[in-house]
């Protein structure tokens, strides 16, 4: 799990209310829990690669109060089906939950990839 706490490594010293990505790889169908209780209006850029015309991916952002239980944090329970190669964007302004990570490739072919960028923007 990675604690984001107030300040983190990832925040610019010049500007300190502006904060890097935080890059994680979707392995084993998840990545890396972020625990983030400050969190707010977040962006989760998706970037696939490998996928050929007979590929998709589909990648839901998840959210939980507990780190053991996790519900989808798109507004109308919807994911994202990715259906080529590149970068994807999904928003969530306003508070998120303290712990949160994006699921998916349970089921994709070995040669697709997939990053998970987390940037926080307040």
């Amino acid at each position: 799990m990675i604690n984001v706490g107030l300040t983190y490594g990832g925040q610019s010293y010049e500007n300190p209310t502006t904060y890097a990505a935080i890059e994680l790889d979707i392995t084993g169908g998840v990545t890396e829990v972020m625990y983030c209780p400050w969190c707010g209006d977040m962006f989760i850029q998706i970037v696939a690669t490998g996928l050929s015309s007979v590929n998709t991916l589909v990648v839901t952002a998840e959210g939980g109060l507990d780190n053991s239980n996790w519900d989808n944090l798109d507004a109308n329970d919807a994911s994202t089906t990715i259906s080529s190669n590149g970068t994807t964007l999904l928003y969530f302004p306003g508070s998120v939950t303290p712990y949160v990570r994006v699921s998916g490739l349970s089921n994709a072919p070995a040669v697709v990839g997939c990053k998970a960028f987390f940037g926080r923007v307040s």
